[in-house]
């Protein structure tokens, strides 16, 4: 491998993990509105009562879970 190969695996090296850090971003950043079930915030897809530290997302962690796997077998 020459210099010049060398240089352009570093610049593909520092794009992808560019891309990653996009990627994880862009999901710690989605928020949802939970439905709100006789005053308490709950999940809006199982209908559970929300932790406290999930209020903020929205939604529990095992739901978040199913919708980021149906995505990814969808290619979104």
């Amino acid at each position: 491998m020459d210099e010049w190969q060398y240089e352009q695996a570093q610049r593909r090296e520092v794009q992808e993990r560019e891309a990653a850090i996009a990627e994880v971003r862009k999901r710690a950043a989605r928020r949802y509105t939970p439905y709100m079930l006789d005053g308490e915030p709950c999940c809006p897809d199982c209908l559970e009562p929300l932790a406290a530290h999930r209020i903020e997302v929205g939604i529990c962690v095992h739901c978040l879970s199913l919708r980021e796997r149906t995505e990814q077998q969808h290619g979104s």
